[in-house]
């Protein structure tokens, strides 16, 4: 009768944190005060395109560091500047910008990029990359801070963060999908997972608000 009875108020307390996650979902996608904008999408081409574990939010975020290279801006201060009517999104942007050292010189060849995602949980990506003389991409270090609401186990919210950049990057590096007599070439067990030698630092930095319940492990691959 007591399990029963505790069954009972936990099914209450999960529903009550799936509702509440829902309306923060919505809440939680990437937010820039720019007063006129049109996105557009379209589909090119026969072959059915969608995302791989991710919400496929990431383009238009994408859109706005050409925006700042366009208007001769540093993308973080771009940034900055739209979002300061939303602090939350704003602090986990200035976490990654300062644990990533954004602004800070690299070694010759080196290159720092951003990127951003907002559903389910608010995320910053940072990255280090070089391209030697032959094409070759290295990734050096990512520092990815995110606010996932309620932080309840950091260790494991780091591990899913480092095990997503283990995937996203395999699949980056590795899952190239062809097309041979109208059907894809490859399997499910032919991409390989990036190797240790190949493996970027990874640092996650969190910045939780406690005030909805978001997901970790699939944004950080995106």
């Amino acid at each position: 009768m007591v399990l029963h009875q505790r069954a009972a108020e936990l099914e209450g307390v999960l529903a009550a944190a799936r509702a509440t996650s829902s309306r923060k979902h919505r809440a939680s996608a990437v937010r820039y005060s720019t007063p006129r904008h049109e996105y557009r999408a379209r589909r090119v081409g026969v072959a059915r395109v969608t995302p791989t574990r991710d919400g496929g939010g990431s383009d238009s975020h994408r859109a706005h560091g050409e925006v700042a290279r366009a208007a001769g801006k540093d993308s973080l201060e771009f940034r900055r500047a739209l979002m300061q009517n939303h602090p939350k999104h704003l602090a986990v942007l200035n976490a990654a910008a300062e644990k990533g050292d954004w602004g800070k010189p690299l070694p010759a060849g080196v290159h720092r990029h951003r990127a951003v995602h907002g559903l389910r949980q608010l995320l910053r990506r940072h990255r280090e990359v070089s391209v030697d003389k032959d094409g070759k991409v290295k990734v050096h270090r990512m520092v990815l801070a995110l606010n996932c609401g309620h932080a309840v186990n950091p260790q494991q919210i780091a591990a899913q963060v480092e095990g997503s950049v283990v995937y996203g990057l395999s699949a980056a590096f590795y899952g190239e999908i062809t097309i041979e007599n109208g059907r894809v070439a490859q399997s499910t067990s032919t991409t390989p997972p990036l190797r240790l030698a190949d493996m970027p630092k990874v640092e996650t930095v969190l910045v939780p608000t406690y005030d909805f319940w978001g997901g970790v492990g699939e944004r950080p691959s995106a």
